[in-house]
């Protein structure tokens, strides 16, 4: 408890950090207030919300930086050396820096989540379930997202030169920021080169944030989104351990090692299908998919069905991707074949008939022929 009261006072007598932590503080609560006291935006939790969770990316650059100049200080001073030759020194310096940071981070997010959760209670709201999505939200991109910057940045400390380690940060920081998503639409639109996959992976804001909020759902809490951020979390505690133990200690080996396996689960869990909602520059899941998509390539055809439809019967599963079952009735089945049309988001698996037996199909742009 000593050190981390040491760590702290260090934290605080570096007046340009300081400084610089009081401002952003102060311009962040101060432009968040401004959606509640506004003469001219009429009072609602859910822009409240909104306005907070805009912060996510400044947040997170912000504590990158600042979490990098406070935990480097440690290399200009001779402290250093001495921490390096002592039994888990520089391990100790690393918990109890990171500590100090997580604490900062803390009282940053108690801020918004006060500012919220008083407006939740001020307008009577009385809905369990939204007081817990404030809670989530505030959790996931105004804690996780920033801690995740403070992990990235203790790793970067250990870079030999200041300069390389300010040149990858400048490079996440572009990586993570909504040009690279227009860069991607450069590249779809111009050289028909699909990066939006690298986008996403890069992207911690909270989609749909920037615009109208959606009343019915709210902004994404989908697990997903915390399993993005858990890879990044745990692969960089894995290599913040290593380095820390990179004489050999069998233990923070094993424990890198753990962490690293706990990170890929987590990706693996990640590039699996999801239903979600997407706003974003994605020319094929974006909110100009549609339009892209038939611009490109489809010509729209219209042919006069040979029978009808007289019944559907559709089980639907609703899990982390939307699938379903469909059971179709036609008025003639003694057609050598039969054409479809279904939105070619949808994708078929599997066409049987009465008897289950698998039928042969094609599948082409918003059309099916069995």
């Amino acid at each position: 408890m000593e050190r981390i009261k040491i760590q702290t006072s260090i934290f605080f007598k570096n007046k340009l950090i300081l400084i610089l932590t009081l401002l952003f503080f102060i311009m962040s609560i101060a432009y968040t207030l401004l959606s509640v006291f506004s003469p001219y935006i009429e009072l609602n939790s859910l822009p409240v919300l909104s306005t907070s969770l805009r912060f996510t990316f400044p947040t997170m650059l912000f504590f990158l930086f600042i979490s990098f100049e406070y935990l480097i200080k440690i290399k200009t001073s001779h402290a250093y050396e001495f921490l390096k030759s002592g039994k888990n020194g520089l391990s100790t310096y690393y918990i109890n820096g990171i500590l100090v940071l997580v604490i900062i981070l803390f009282l940053y997010c108690f801020m918004h989540l006060a500012i919220n959760g008083t407006v939740y209670f001020y307008l009577s709201i009385n809905h369990v379930e939204y007081l817990l999505h404030i809670i989530m939200n505030v959790f996931l991109n105004l804690f996780l997202v920033p801690l995740m910057s403070i992990f990235l940045a203790a790793v970067l400390t250990f870079c030999n030169k200041r300069v390389s380690a300010y040149v990858l940060m400048i490079v996440f920081s572009f990586l993570t920021s909504p040009v690279f998503g227009i860069i991607g639409t450069w590249f779809d639109s111009d050289a028909n080169i699909y990066i939006f996959d690298l986008v996403d992976f890069f992207d911690f804001v909270p989609p749909a944030v920037s615009w109208t909020p959606i009343y019915a759902f709210g902004f994404s809490v989908l697990p997903y989104r915390f399993m993005q951020i858990g890879v990044w979390i745990f692969a960089l505690f894995a290599v913040l351990i290593f380095m820390l133990a990179r004489r050999g200690k069998k233990s923070g080996i094993i424990s890198s090692a753990i962490c690293l396996l706990v990170s890929l689960g987590l990706f693996l869990c990640y590039i699996q299908p999801v239903s979600k909602i997407d706003l974003s520059y994605d020319p094929l899941e974006g909110s100009t998919a549609d339009q892209s998509y038939y611009h490109k390539n489809v010509v729209q055809k219209e042919k006069k069905a040979a029978f009808v439809i007289t019944k559907y019967d559709i089980t639907f599963n609703i899990g982390s991707a939307l699938s379903a079952v469909a059971t179709v009735s036609l008025s003639n089945e003694r057609l050598e074949s039969y054409e479809f049309t279904l939105y070619h988001g949808y994708i078929v698996s599997k066409i049987t008939d009465v008897n289950g037996n698998d039928l042969r199909f094609t599948q082409e742009s918003d059309y099916i022929t069995v």
